[in-house]
């Protein structure tokens, strides 16, 4: 096994092309935006990842709840094993600042 024993990824963007906000594709560089700045695209076929846990906000503007949904199957097609939680009241905002101790238990 890997250095990597674990994986968490909480509302990644881990397979955000094409960008639709014209501040991401000014940021981005979009469309000339290569593929290869897309995480999910440095997944191979056989190579088996880490044990992956994907957390993502059901009502997300910011980031797309489809980018942990297409990862977390990508990483099942290379026989990861791989748990998504989704918090379906929360959006970007909330789901991150629940990891401040002031909101915990508060979402």
């Amino acid at each position: 096994m890997g250095a990597v024993r674990g994986f968490v990824g909480l509302a990644g963007p881990y397979d955000f092309l094409p960008l639709r906000s014209t501040r991401l594709q000014a940021i981005f560089g979009y469309p000339g935006t290569s593929p290869a700045t897309q995480p999910i695209n440095f997944l191979t076929p056989g190579r088996k990842g880490p044990p992956s846990l994907l957390q993502l906000a059901g009502t997300d503007p910011v980031v797309d709840p489809g980018n942990s949904i297409r990862l977390a199957e990508k990483l099942r097609q290379t026989g990861t094993l791989v748990e998504v939680i989704t918090y379906p009241g929360l959006d970007h905002t909330r789901l991150v600042g629940a990891l401040a101790a002031p909101l915990r238990g508060r979402l």
